[in-house]
Order: structure tokens, then sequence, then C-alpha cells
């Protein structure tokens, strides 16, 4: 299920930044809302990316 974060849904607000997944799941994390667009993979248990990955939505695997 992807669950597009709602503070960052619009395309006018900038996206969200720096993920950091702290689940027991695999979080794919997308820059567009909806689970679309380019997209990056955190590990479960603390996987995280830099201020660079700007991010919109996830879906947990």
């Amino acid at each position: 299920m992807c669950i597009t974060l709602p503070e960052v849904a619009p395309e006018w607000t900038p996206p969200a930044h720096t993920p950091r997944n702290y689940t027991d799941s695999t979080a794919t994390v997308f820059a567009d809302a909806d689970c679309e667009g380019p997209y990056f993979s955190l590990r479960p248990h603390g996987g995280h990316a830099s201020e660079r990955l700007k991010v919109r939505s996830v879906v947990f695997s």
C-alpha cells in the first residue's frame, strides 16, 4: 500500500528529505506522490539517505 506523505503531497510544497527507516520492513521512497517517479530503497532497522534525497511517498514491503 502506497502512503503519500500528506504534508508534502502538493507539488507546490517542498518535498521531504533525509529519510530514515526504523521499521522491520524495507521502505521504498518515491520522489512523487502516489509512489511514482524515481525511487530509492531503505533497508530495515536504520536505513537512511542524505538530505539530497527528496521524497513525497513511501511503500513498505
